[in-house]
């Protein structure tokens, strides 16, 4: 773990940026909060989302209350804010998505993979334009009331006729 003045100094300089001093995902000022996974600052109430996705998908940490690893903070100075819209940009991502649909993409686990790659001074893959990928709609049968004869209560009042 980094001591605190060293954490402290590298993000004054990360959240000086223009597009950092902003959250990633719903542009709320003055952001707290890190998608360790993309490198970019978000608001407490999207770090919060971005904590039910899993941390496979975003990695979140606090600015101020967390302390940080060389790996972790390697990708906030290769990351940020600016380089991730500039992507979903190219991508071709729609504005006004959700968290889950936005980060739940193929092109978006390639990000990831390539910010860890540059960290780990590897050279990165070319990610080609797969762009937003609109989720499935997810169908779902009804479950039985009752477990054992499989019966629904809308089925059992239309086949006691």
């Amino acid at each position: 773990m980094l001591p605190r003045p060293q954490t402290d100094a590298v993000f004054k300089k990360l959240q000086s940026e223009k597009d950092n001093q902003v959250c990633m995902d719903c542009d709320r000022k003055h952001p707290q909060w890190a998608s360790v996974s993309y490198g970019t600052f978000i608001c407490i109430e999207c770090s919060g989302v971005h904590r039910s996705l899993g941390v496979h998908i975003s990695f979140v940490r606090s600015v101020t209350m967390d302390g940080w690893y060389p790996k972790q903070l390697a990708k906030m100075k290769n990351g940020g804010n600016r380089r991730l819209r500039e992507f979903l940009k190219k991508q071709g991502f729609p504005s006004g998505i959700s968290i889950k649909d936005k980060y739940h993409q193929k092109a978006l686990e390639m990000y990831r993979e390539n910010l860890s790659k540059i960290c780990a001074g590897e050279a990165p893959r070319a990610i080609p334009k797969i762009g937003y990928e609109k989720p499935a709609q997810v169908i779902r049968e009804a479950k039985p009331d009752n477990p054992f004869t499989g019966v629904t209560s809308s089925s059992s009042s239309s086949s006691s006729n």
